[in-house]
Formats: structure tokens, C-alpha cells, sequence
């Protein structure tokens, strides 16, 4: 081979890649020739075994073996079948038939078996394939007699499931194509090894060089055309020899940079584990002092708050509340920013969790534009509540953070807007079958916002105006904390605004599957009174002319001050037959208001109802000329505009406020002794506060409930007293010195035979908290700051007052607490001391003081009466109502109650003079009893 040329060696290198591709080409086709043999193999079992299954139907329905085996023992000697069982459908054999050749055992049955028409098993198993069909019962349509068919059909309902009368197993051996793949896999390796061991020396001769020291020169006496290269190949070698050096540097270079930059990275992942855990520690540090710095300010935040809100219901200077109206509105405003901070501290720590509850959010809406309509009106803005007819009345969600997000926008568009209106819209974007997507748009026609200032809207701290002279406050959380809200309720916050031209703020959220989906149609007691409507604001007249359309009224609408004038003139002329002027008004008019009033008279039963953007307060003390005037303030809220129009409409019979406080049949011998007549001692509530402030407002909170309240400054002072004193209700501090709240829980649980139920009091109440809250024994928790409508409502939830102690008559109690009987039953005792908590001196105080204050109060009524002023009469009225439904007059407060009702209904007051003597006639009663009784004094 050496003395072979160029061409021979061309030949060779030619023909052997071709004898290799040749042999590779052949071992292909034979494991496409297996592939294909296997393919038939198992078409041949599929057909062989639904069709033994077709033709073993019958058998296998009667469980004929004989029938069977016959079939079985044909088809094995007359195909290729190696094994043929056939179970019925409780998996036991009928009948089983086996090759003469076969030694191996049945196949069994698999576990999962096929149940539907033309469904194959195929399992291999020990060198053959088993095929499983199921055997379907054919039936029979007998259109000659349906009640066989019926009767054919029940029967194959109860016998068979799925209408499978049985199973075929049919084993087909599979070692001739074994042996065939087992050949052609070793042919072929042969083929291909004998080519790759005459590549191998051919190469090894072809390429055998001695291994010789590195040099330029090439010296060989290789014959042929190679002979020729070799000056050529030895200049090529010596020119290469410095660039591969050169290379051989540079590659040494390389790597030794690369593992310099290998080590300064590692030192960097070093660093930077270390600013994670040091980032980590920090926050959690962060989260620490938030929560630590959320009960420090709550703390002195609630006593400032609560003596406050106490000091506005004592006797103070109009300056003076003036001065405290501002101190309860700083500290409020106080408290929302430190909300807003402590919410985007959550969201930041994932530790804010969301409700899941039912909600309306109509009604939801509405309480927002009622919190916020005194900054709307003091701008003169009209607020308007849009809701689609599609949007369901009932929602699921968690309607304090949704109610955040709505509050937050209409906030935003009131603060940003100087004239114009504010738009609530929302719509149902998708109604699903398990969920539905609502959509809420806040609309406002103020200042609006460029490109640049809305790229950065969203982000944390951002102001629309950042000047410092800029004329709009805040913190810059509110959307960021509404953004993120929004994203937890499965939805999306988007906005549109033109510098100039107002803004649109959208969000969505997911509500899942409704209670109910269809809104409660309003009743329709207002149909056919006939209304003239005047409104010049379009959207507020489009919402108004269409919920009095729905209620069925007969609508007459003007939207100018002329078409107003000129409509009253012809309803004049043809004899004024409007039951209702409805005036909407943005800036209270008074021109307006005086040219539509006169019209209100008792003789043409015309009502005058006032929408108007002003304190409604204000007005109606104003104007309180004629009954038939009410104001209403705007927004238009759509269930107590119903009720206004019908109480001016249709006059009902108004019960007293407090008529459920009492047994409107009072016994005269009822005695403290008598079950019924027995009072219920009030609730005796411990109160735990290490900070002074705090715990004194709470007791005098509790105190003006009329509640038996406790206080203890401490966790050790609040076990004794809980220990040595029942309760029924436990305020509990939580982070107090020493002992906290969670420990002194803990400890009461322990060490009292019958522990009452214990509230949390904290400025902060984490989700992670509220388990460990319920494992110390915690019933229930409440966030600082404490207002007195919280607390009332805690007391009625957790508070179960025990009744007091029975005494006899003849005890020393019966004869303190029950007075010398009356001869009639105007003063109820029993019902006075209930009504006081079970207190008698309490009791018996309230009584003095009506009594020392009741002739006074009746001059002053019937001087009201005499000089015509009925509204000062209603109200002096309903002043002494409420003083009666505390002090056990049962006739007294029935003839005030009484005179209330006439004095709000009886226009014409034809009926009022008797209803006032019925009344001068119960308070001398009154008077005349209590100068009987000694005990009184």
C-alpha cells in the first residue's frame, strides 16, 4: 500500500464511505422488514380476537362450555394461536383452548379491562402477545312488541353492566419474529464491524507516522504525487511554528484572566448572599418597627380620638366645638395615613389576606359617596352612582378592601376636580358559570394627567403634582395600595385622562358565584302619583327620571329654571294635580327654591322634595316653613329617596325607636319575684390597659352603657381580679410590660373554673397574629383606636349578662327595690329597673330627673301649640319621647309617642287638639303618682 499513488489511494477513500453507507442503508431496511412484521403480528391478534368475540356472544350469554370449547378448539387448530381463554363477566373461565406446540401457562386476565366497542388490551407477556376484547351483547329491536323490548331491555340493565356479556384472550407467539430480529441484528453487526476493522488498518496504514521531535523540515521518501507536496508542507510548517506559539500565549493568558474573573465572581455571590441576609434582616427589622411604631401612635391616637368624640356630646361654646371638630379631624386624617403605611407594609410582606363575603355593591357604593359627599359639596361637584341592570345584587369578595379601592379613586377625583362632576360607574364585564367579572370606573372632569405623570402614577410615593408649591396633598400609597389590592382580587387597574379634560380610573375585580344574581325590584306603592321633576345636570336627571319610570309614577321632567316656571303656571291653571315637585338643584337657589315652595299647600296635597349639593342640616333648619318641604342631599341614593317620596306620599304610622325596650303590658302586681318581671343584672366587663389614657376611656365608654366596668393597668392585676370577681366580657390589651395579653389570657383559662370571653384591644393585628390569639383563648379581637358604635357592638356580641339574684318579697332587696303599689299603672317599677340594668338607684334617678323637667316641657308644648309653631312643638315632643322610653311611664310615653305620630301625619290638624289633652292628661297623672310614692324622694 505504501507503494500505492494518489489515484489508487482516491479509489480506495471513494469506495469506502460508499460500503459503509451500503451497509447502514441495509440495516435500515431490516428494522423497517421487523417493524412491519410486528405491526402484522398485532393486527392479526386485534382481528382474531374481535372476531372471536363476536362469534363466542351467544355462548358466553347462555355459558355454554360445550359451544364454547368447540369454538375455541377450531380457531387454535386452524390459526396461528398459541392460547385462547374466555371468561364471562364475573371473570370466570368458560372455556380455554391451547395449541399443541404451547407448554406455557394461560394468560391471566388483567385488572383493567376494556368496556367499550372495538377496545383492545395488549399486554406481552413471556415471549407472545395477549390480546383482551371485551364481548358486547347485540340486541335485538322488537318493534312488534314493545313491552318485550322493555322488559328484554330492564333485564339486560340488571343483569349486565355496560352490556358486556364477557371477555376473549387470545395469545399469539411471537418468537419466530424474535429469532428473525436476532439474526438480522447480528448479520448486520458482522456487516458493519468487518467494515469498521477495514477502515481501521487502512487508515492506520495510511496515516502511520513515527512520532518525531517538533521541527520545520519534513524529510520522508513518501513515492508518488505526495513526494511533490513536501517542499511545499515543509514552508508551511516552519511560517506556522510562531503563530502557534503565539497562540499557545494567548491561550495561557486567557485562562489564567478567566480564572481571575472566576474568583472575583465567587467573591461577589459571597457579598451578595451576604446584602440578601443582611436585606432580609433589615426588613424584617422594618416589619418589626412598623408594627411596634403602629401601636405607639394608635395607643395615644385612641385617647385623643375618644375624649374627643365625648367631649362634642358634653355642653361646650360653638368655638369650642369648632376647635374639637378640627382636632377630630386631624386626628382622623392621622389615622388614615398611618393606615395607608401600614397596609403597603403588608402588601410588601405578603401579609395582607383578603375576606371572602357576601356584599351589595350597590349599597356599597352608596356608602361611599355618602362619606365623602361633604368635600364634594363644598366644591359644588355633582356625585353620581351609575350601576347596570345586569350587575348582580349580591357579590362575593371582600367588600372593605374593594369599598378602599372605590374610596380612594372618588377621593382622588373629588381632591383633583374644581367644578363639575363625579362619575361611579359599574358594569358586569363577564358572567361566568362559577364566577363573575365586575367592572368599577371612577370618572371625574378636573385637572387630568399627561403621558409623563401617569407612567409614574403607580408607583410608591408618587404625586401627580411633586412642585413644592403644589396645591394637592397626600402620601402617594393610595394607588399603589389599590393597585396591588386589585391585583389580590384577580383583576386589573387601568387608566385614562387628558391633561385638561378630567381622568378615568377603571379596575376589575372576581366575585365569585353570587347568592343572587337578579336585583329586588322596589315595591310599586308610588304608581300613579303623578311628579314633576327638575334637574339640569343630565346624567343626574337620566339616573332619576329612570328609577321614578321604574316605580311607575306618571313623570313629568324640565331640565331649565323657564320650563320650570312655565310647567308650575299650566298646573296651576288646570288645577295643580302634581303630587310631588322633585328639585334638583347643584347650588342651593333660593329664588328658585321660594318661586316653587309657594305652590306647596295642605289644600292641593303637594309634596316638595329638595336634591341639593349643601349640608341638608343647614337647609332644613332654614326653611322649615311648611311639612311638606324635605331635602335630601345629594348623591341621589336610590332606596332612601324611595322611602322619602313614600313618606311624603303615602303618610304610615311611625313606631317609637325604642318600642322593642318594652311589654307594652304593664302588670301592676308584678314583683321582682315574678320570672317575667325579674331584671337582668348588666354586663360586668373587665377592662386591661397599660396606657392611662386608654383605660379610662374605655371605662368611661363602658360607663355610659350603663355597664358594670372593671379596670386593671397590667396582665398580673387582670388574673387576680378575673380570678376573685365574675365577668362576662374581658377587654384585653394585647402588648402590655411583663405579662401580655396573650400570657394573661392563657392564664385565665387556668386558673378560672368558668373564663368569659376575652377580646383583643391592639393597634395592629397581623394574620399570623390571629392564630396565636386563638391558641392563648382569645374569642375575638378589635383594632385601635375604639369608638363608642365598635364597642356597643362588641358588648351586644360577646356580653351575656346573668339575671340578678330572686328576692322574696319579704327580703330586705324586695322591700329597697319595689315601691308601694299603685293604685293605677301609669309608673312600671319592674320596667324601670329593667331598663336600667337591673340598677334601682340608677332607675330611680332617671324617673327624678323627668320629673323635675316634665312641667316645664309641657308649657313649653302647649305654648308651641297656641302660638302655631308645630315644628318647635314636634320637636319638643320628640325631645320628651325619648326621655319617657327610659323611665318605666308606660302611659306617659304612649300619649307622647302618640302626639309625635299626629304631629308628623295630620296635615290639616284637625286631630291634634285631642291628642293634646290626652297628653296633658298623662303627664298630670304622672305628676300626681309620683307625689303619692315617698319613695321617690
Amino acid at each position: 500500500m505504501t507503494n500505492w499513488g494518489m489515484k489508487a489511494r482516491t479509489v480506495l477513500l471513494v469506495l469506502l464511505p460508499t460500503l459503509i453507507i451500503a451497509m447502514l442503508l441495509l440495516g435500515y431496511t431490516h428494522s423497517l422488514r421487523l417493524r412491519d412484521m410486528q405491526q402484522s403480528l398485532h393486527d392479526r391478534g386485534s382481528v382474531i380476537a374481535q372476531q372471536l368475540a363476536l362469534a363466542t356472544e351467544i355462548g358466553v350469554f347462555a355459558n355454554d362450555s360445550g359451544v364454547l370449547n368447540h369454538i375455541v378448539n377450531q380457531a387454535v387448530t386452524r390459526m396461528d394461536v398459541s392460547q385462547i381463554q374466555i371468561y364471562n363477566h364475573q371473570r370466570q373461565l368458560l372455556a380455554s383452548g391451547t395449541a399443541a406446540n404451547n407448554r406455557s401457562k394461560a394468560a391471566p386476565l388483567p385488572e383493567h379491562l376494556p368496556r367499550l366497542p372495538n377496545d383492545l388490551f395488549v399486554k406481552e407477556h413471556r415471549g407472545s402477545l395477549t390480546f383482551t376484547a371485551p364481548v358486547f351483547l347485540q340486541r335485538t329491536t322488537l318493534d312488534k312488541s314493545p313491552d318485550l323490548q322493555m322488559a328484554v331491555d330492564a333485564y339486560f340493565r340488571n343483569a349486565f353492566a355496560d352490556n358486556i356479556l364477557g371477555w376473549v384472550n387470545v395469545t399469539l407467539p411471537h418468537h419466530r419474529g424474535f429469532l428473525q430480529h436476532y439474526l438480522t441484528t447480528v448479520i448486520a453487526s458482522i456487516i458493519v464491524l468487518l467494515a469498521l476493522i477495514a477502515s481501521a488498518l487502512y487508515s492506520k496504514r495510511l496515516f502511520n507516522t513515527k512520532k518525531q521531535p517538533r521541527q520545520t523540515q519534513i524529510n520522508s521518501s513518501t513515492p508518488g504525487e505526495l513526494h511533490i507536496l513536501e517542499p511545499n508542507a515543509a514552508t508551511m510548517s516552519t511560517s506556522l511554528q510562531p503563530a502557534q506559539n503565539d497562540l499557545q500565549q494567548n491561550v495561557e493568558q486567557a485562562t489564567a484572566e478567566l480564572r481571575q474573573t472566576l474568583e472575583t465572581i465567587e467573591i461577589q455571590n459571597i457579598e451578595l448572599d451576604i446584602a440578601r441576609k443582611q436585606a432580609v434582616a433589615a426588613n424584617r427589622v422594618k416589619s418589626e418597627f412598623l408594627a411596634n411604631i403602629s401601636h405607639e401612635v394608635r395607643t395615644p391616637m385612641n385617647g385623643i380620638i375618644g375624649f374627643t368624640d365625648l367631649l362634642l356630646k358634653t355642653k361646650v361654646t360653638p368655638r369650642q366645638t369648632e376647635y374639637l371638630s378640627t382636632i377630630q379631624k386631624s386626628a382622623n386624617h392621622l389615622l388614615s395615613i398611618i393606615n395607608d403605611i401600614l397596609d403597603f407594609s403588608k402588601l410588601e410582606a405578603g401579609k395582607l389576606t383578603l375576606d371572602n363575603a357576601t356584599f351589595n355593591i350597590r349599597d356599597l357604593i352608596d356608602e361611599v359617596l355618602i362619606a365623602l359627599a361633604p368635600k364634594a359639596h363644598k366644591k359644588k361637584l355633582e356625585l353620581i352612582a351609575l350601576a347596570g341592570p345586569d350587575v348582580p345584587t349580591t357579590l362575593m369578595g371582600d367588600p372593605i378592601r374593594v369599598k378602599q379601592v372605590i374610596s380612594n379613586f372618588v377621593s382622588n377625583a373629588i381632591k383633583f376636580t374644581e367644578q363639575g362632576d363625579v362619575v361611579i360607574r359599574v358594569k358586569l364585564n363577564k358572567d361566568l358559570s362559577d364566577h363573575s367579572i365586575i367592572q368599577v370606573s371612577v370618572t371625574d372632569t378636573g385637572i387630568g394627567l399627561s403621558q409623563a405623570d401617569q407612567k409614574g402614577l403607580f408607583k410608591a410615593f408618587s404625586q401627580g403634582d411633586t412642585t413644592s408649591t403644589r396645591k394637592f396633598g397626600g402620601t402617594g400609597l393610595g394607588l399603589v395600595i389599590s393597585k396591588k389590592l386589585v391585583e389580590m382580587m384577580h383583576g386589573d387597574i387601568s387608566l385614562e385622562s387628558t391633561p385638561g379634560e378630567g381622568a378615568t380610573f377603571r379596575f376589575t375585580f372576581r366575585s365569585d358565584m353570587p347568592v343572587s344574581r337578579k336585583q329586588l325590584p322596589l315595591s310599586s306603592e308610588l304608581k300613579g302619583f303623578k311628579v314633576l321633576l327638575f334637574e339640569e345636570h343630565p346624567t343626574t336627571s337620566h339616573l332619576i327620571s329612570q328609577n321614578l319610570m321604574e316605580w311607575q309614577m306618571d313623570l313629568t321632567h324640565v331640565n331649565s329654571p323657564e320650563a320650570l316656571t312655565s310647567a308650575l303656571i299650566n298646573a296651576k291653571q288646570s288645577g295643580f294635580d302634581y303630587q310631588l315637585i322633585c328639585l334638583g338643584m347643584n347650588a342651593f337657589d333660593e329664588s328658585t327654591f321660594h318661586s316653587v315652595a309657594r305652590y306647596i299647600k295642605p289644600d292641593n296635597g303637594t309634596a316638595l322634595l329638595v336634591l341639593v349639593n349643601s349640608p341638608v342640616n343647614e337647609l332644613a333648619k332654614e326653611y322649615t316653613g311648611q311639612k311638606r318641604i324635605t331635602f335630601l342631599p345629594k348623591p341621589v341614593h336610590l332606596k332612601r329617596l324611595h322611602q322619602t317620596i313614600a313618606e311624603l306620599l303615602i303618610p304610615k304610622e311611625i313606631t317609637a325607636e325604642s318600642q322593642h325596650m318594652y311589654d307594652d303590658t304593664p302588670s301592676s302586681n308584678a314583683s321582682p319575684g315574678n320570672a317575667s318581671a325579674q331584671p337582668r343584672v348588666s354586663p360586668r366587663v373587665l377592662a386591661v390597659d397599660d396606657n392611662a389614657a386608654n383605660l379610662k376611656l374605655i371605662l368611661t365608654l363602658l360607663e355610659e352603657m350603663d355597664l358594670q366596668a372593671t379596670g386593671a393597668n397590667s396582665g398580673p392585676e387582670a388574673v387576680k381580679l378575673a380570678i376573685n370577681q365574675p365577668f362576662d366580657l374581658i377587654l384585653m390589651d394585647i402588648q402590655m410590660p411583663g405579662m401580655d395579653g396573650m400570657d394573661a389570657a392563657q392564664q385565665i383559662h387556668k386558673l378560672v373554673e368558668s373564663p368569659p370571653p376575652i377580646v383583643a384591644l391592639s393597634a395592629h393585628i397581623l394574620p399570623e397574629d390571629q392564630q396565636k390569639l386563638e391558641t392563648a383563648g382569645i374569642n375575638d379581637h378589635m383594632t385601635k383606636p375604639v369608638t363608642e358604635e365598635q364597642l356597643s357592638k362588641l358588648i351586644k356580641k360577646w356580653a351575656t349578662p346573668a339575671p340578678a339574684p330572686t328576692a322574696t318579697p319579704d327580703s330586705p332587696a324586695a322591700a329597697a327595690a319595689t315601691p308601694p303599689a299603685t293604685e293605677a299603672p301609669t309608673l312600671d317599677w319592674n320596667l324601670a329597673i329593667r331598663l336600667a340594668g337591673g340598677k334601682p338607684k340608677l332607675a330611680r334617678e332617671m324617673l327624678s330627673m323627668l320629673l323635675e323637667d316634665l312641667p316645664g316641657e309641657q308649657v313649653q308644648i302647649n305654648r308651641a301649640y297656641a302660638d302655631k309653631r308645630f315644628e318647635d312643638m314636634e320637636a319638643y315632643v320628640h325631645k320628651l319621647h325619648g326621655a319617657t322610653c327610659y323611665c318605666g311611664t308606660v302611659e306617659l310615653r304612649k300619649a307622647t309617642q302618640h302626639l309625635e305620630k299626629t304631629l308628623k301625619t295630620d296635615e290639616t290638624r284637625e286631630s291634634l287638639k285631642e291628642a293634646l289633652d290626652n297628653f296633658n292628661r298623662a303627664v298630670e297623672r304622672v305628676l300626681q303618682s309620683a307625689q303619692k310614692e315617698a319613695w321617690l324622694g
